[in-house]
């Protein structure tokens, strides 16, 4: 199995323990999701790293509160201006603007894993 390293080192979303937060969903290391919202339209960000449609919210917070005793909810992101507006969101968990792309995905690489 690969493993993902970044500029955080072992802050890095991809080795946070176990114990304290879920594993996260492998970063996306092609860009981030472009999506043009209309006016008072949203869009729920994931906040637990669990969601299948990454990085938006599928609700999968809600099983891994219960079962861990968490708190993670959804982070919504509303178009507030009278045009449609097109957004930028991180699909990598490193940005530092989260839940919008800074450009971090670009400081990622995988380390294949050794060969047995």
């Amino acid at each position: 199995m690969s493993k993902f390293v970044c500029g955080d080192g072992d802050d890095c979303p991809c080795y946070t323990a176990e114990k304290t937060r879920p594993a996260p969903v492998p970063p996306k290391i092609s860009g981030p999701e472009v999506v043009t919202l209309k006016p008072g339209e949203a869009k729920y960000m994931c906040t637990c790293g669990q969601s299948k449609t990454f990085p938006f919210c599928d609700g999968s917070h809600r099983a891994y509160n219960a079962e861990h005793g968490t708190s993670f909810a959804s982070n919504p992101v509303k178009n507030e201006t009278e045009e449609d507006k097109t957004y930028y969101f991180c699909s990598c968990s490193h940005s530092k603007n989260r839940p919008f792309c800074d450009g971090s995905h670009k400081n990622i690489r995988e380390i294949p894993a050794p060969s047995a």
